[in-house]
């Protein structure tokens, strides 16, 4: 017994037309006079309005994977999103006020894995929300490893490390397709970032913050 495939199989993007669902519903009907797979059947019109509905369901589920983070299309599901990850939190991270910062924060915080400590983890989670920075590490002053010129810094140095970010932080546009009605035309960073990065450090690091 060979298995044919359904009409539905080959379709891009798993976005379907109502036409695709009549075919697959007669697809799946017996053979035999009275089943007349004709257009303007009652048959085809019975279809053809169940094909409608499955059309909205599909829709529908396509919707749902758009508003998933990291995608950073939500917009419908936006607010439980950050009821669900308790945002603005204790730090004051900010939802902001225009749709694109409030996605930001929202796949910011998902981002968040605390126990890295790793400098591309940390510059990784600050272009999550919009800021460009490196980050310098510090050693103790070791004589026969160390070089003329460098900073006299005691043992205790070596548990330090500095975020460098410009003095502006990077603005958020208005996009098109990405903006909504009201928004600003231009926005400014997040107030609550050294914040959110003193909660995910190494506990017994200092971090340190640099803008030029």
């Amino acid at each position: 017994m060979t298995a044919t495939n359904s009409p539905l199989d080959n379709t891009p993007n798993g976005i379907f037309a109502v036409s695709d669902f009549t075919s697959a519903l007669f697809a799946l009907l017996p053979s035999g006079e009275i089943w007349k797979k004709i257009s303007g059947s009652v048959l085809s019109t019975v279809c053809t309005a169940f094909a409608g509905v499955f059309v909205g369901v599909n829709q529908r589920s396509q919707d749902l994977i758009n508003e998933s983070p990291p995608v950073g299309n939500t917009t419908e599901l936006l607010t439980e999103w950050e009821q669900t990850l308790s945002l603005p939190d204790s730090c004051g991270f900010n939802l902001g006020t225009t749709l694109q910062q409030r996605r930001q924060a929202v796949k910011a915080k998902l981002s968040l894995n605390p126990g890295s400590c790793s400098v591309p983890y940390y510059t990784n989670y600050l272009s999550a929300v919009g800021l460009t920075a490196t980050i310098t590490e510090y050693t103790s002053f070791q004589i026969g490893s160390s070089r003329i010129g460098q900073p006299l810094n005691d043992p205790s140095w070596c548990h330090a490390w500095q975020i460098n970010m410009p003095l502006d932080t990077t603005p958020v546009f208005f996009s098109a397709g990405q903006s909504s009605a009201g928004d600003p035309l231009q926005a400014w960073g997040n107030p609550g970032v050294l914040c959110i990065i003193q909660k995910i450090k190494p506990a017994h690091t200092v971090v340190l913050a640099s803008f030029s």
